[in-house]
């Protein structure tokens, strides 16, 4: 299917996106909403796998080295969004 096919613009002509599903660094996923919140942020399975040789004895220091990796990331996704989007 041409998606620059004729058929295609007419369909789209007047829709506007209202949500955009992206991927930043093969690291995290999330939906960026029109009114710019972000939902249904997940860790990709790269960053799954990176998790994953973190050894941990307990649901609680899982739960911990999950919340350190996110953090990390998101310590460095948050300012380029933020560029982005100025």
């Amino acid at each position: 299917m041409d998606l620059t096919s004729q058929p295609i613009h007419n369909h789209l002509d007047d829709m506007l996106v209202s949500a955009l599903m992206l991927t930043w660094q093969d690291a995290i996923t999330f939906t960026l909403k029109e009114d710019l919140r972000l939902t249904g942020v997940t860790m990709t399975d790269i960053l799954q796998a990176e998790r994953d040789t973190v050894e941990t004895n307990s649901k609680v220091e899982a739960l911990d080295a999950d919340f350190a990796l996110m953090s990390l990331t998101f310590r460095k996704f948050l300012p380029q969004l933020i560029s982005y989007l100025n």
